[in-house]
């Protein structure tokens, strides 16, 4: 009678409770390490894109006599197809590159819907299907740009030759496009045609202002692993940078130094 009492007997409300609790602790104490683990795999899979990207402007190159696209414009002066892509946005420039799916003469118009090798991972999700920005800042010398990039397109850095840039292991070509929380760019871009070589400018970095993070015109992600982000350089290697480099004008620096006019002769 004594064992079948206590073989029949439940658990009281503290055991219970007890359990509970244990439970829970342990629940916290893996958390942080799960949390961890899938933000390992989300800055890994963004720097297997940016590698990927740039393996494409290295073969965009190849095929171009060596120019990369940097800064990209509609060139809105042109009088015809050619000279409206004689700036092309490197989104659209290296997806032919990176998506069989996808013509070098024809644009899929998608808006970017189908391009997931422009995904960062880790970034909010909102509108943009664009996740990085290049390098087009028009540097005139050591630790100064060119502040009539802001006015004038044909100052900023565009299709340039690799030949012409001395330091690409130092030199950042690509990194995280910033949240555009208050929806600046996002809202730049609303009521334009529907079109992937309109769609596509805002992706790069040609002001200080993009690189200053109480301006308006920030447009990178420096903390977005862990107080840091990811990076690519024009020769290709990629890492997690600090917040702070990633932020210091001079690692933007490809020391082609100068002011460059570069207005087409048909918008002369």
């Amino acid at each position: 009678m004594g064992i079948a009492s206590v073989q029949g007997r439940g658990f009281t409300l503290i055991e219970l409770l007890v359990v509970l609790g244990i439970i829970m602790i342990l629940i916290s104490l893996l958390l942080p390490g799960l949390r961890g683990a899938r933000e390992a795999a989300r800055t890994t899979i963004c720097l297997s894109n940016q590698k990927q990207i740039a393996s494409a402007m290295a073969t965009y190159a190849n095929s171009s006599k060596e120019f990369i696209p940097r800064e990209g414009t509609d060139v809105v002066e042109a009088q015809n197809e050619v000279q409206r892509r004689s700036r092309i946005c490197w989104p659209v420039a290296l997806r032919p590159f990176l998506d069989d799916r996808v013509s070098v003469n024809e644009d899929p118009n998608d808006l970017f819907a189908n391009a997931p090798y422009y995904s960062d991972p880790s970034r909010p999700r909102d509108g943009h299907k664009v996740h990085y920005v290049v390098n087009a800042m028009p540097m005139v010398e050591r630790g100064v740009v060119d502040v009539d990039a802001r006015n004038y397109y044909w100052h900023r850095r565009g299709p340039e030759p690799l030949s012409r840039l001395q330091h690409p292991s130092g030199t950042l070509y690509m990194t995280e496009f910033s949240d555009d929380a208050d929806s600046v760019v996002w809202n730049q871009l609303q009521g334009r045609p529907q079109e992937d070589l309109v769609w596509s400018q805002p992706y790069d970095i040609w002001d200080v202002l993009h690189l200053t993070r109480q301006s308006s015109q920030y447009r990178i992600a420096g903390n977005r692993h862990s107080g840091a982000g990811n990076a690519t350089f024009l020769d290709g290697h990629a890492l997690t940078m600090k917040r702070a480099e990633l932020e210091n004008v001079d690692t933007w620096d490809d020391r082609d130094y100068g002011i460059r006019d570069e207005k087409p002769n048909w918008a002369r």
